[in-house]
């Protein structure tokens, strides 16, 4: 299976998701017990496919050496990310208002991704107000279109909705 077909399976499956935070889990719970039982169950099934792996060959490839810091950094950033957007649907945000927010996830990590590629050279072009070296970010036809279309979703979803 290719990348973008596991990118609309997971599509699919985060939908069921948000739905079943919504209607069952988000009023009813608080962040921390549903992220904690859902990194549990995550737990247990990654440990079953590492035991899995054995017989299926699958090789498994742990990071070693200074790698380790990204994994933790990851890891950090990952369960504040969960804890705020599971914590939208305890503080009765609905599916179509906090997945419509989410849209706005691909200018985020372009934003990102470009700091993180070019972040010494944008801190100091910063820090001294030289920006005529900046390297510039790719950027196309199709994506300033999908940002066009994000903003329009946001407004028609989120402030025209009050």
């Amino acid at each position: 299976m290719g990348p973008n077909a596991r990118v609309l399976v997971a599509g699919g499956i985060y939908g069921v998701q948000n739905a079943l935070m919504e209607y069952e889990l988000g009023q009813r719970f608080g962040p921390i017990a549903i992220l904690t039982i859902a990194w549990a169950i995550m737990l247990f099934m990654n440990l079953a496919r590492i035991g899995a792996s054995n017989y299926t060959g699958e090789e498994v490839v742990w990071p070693t050496g200074g790698v380790i810091w990204f994994f933790i950094i990851n890891g950090v950033l990952w369960y504040f990310a969960d804890m705020f957007y599971v914590s939208a649907y305890s503080a009765g945000g609905k599916v179509e208002t906090v997945t419509m927010i989410m849209m706005a996830f691909p200018a985020m990590a372009i934003l990102a991704k470009y700091i993180y590629s070019h972040g010494a050279k944008v801190v100091e072009q910063f820090a001294f107000g030289h920006f005529r070296d900046l390297p510039k970010p790719v950027i196309d036809a199709p994506m300033i279109a999908g940002y066009v279309l994000i903003c329009i979703g946001l407004y028609f979803i989120v402030i025209y909705k009050k």
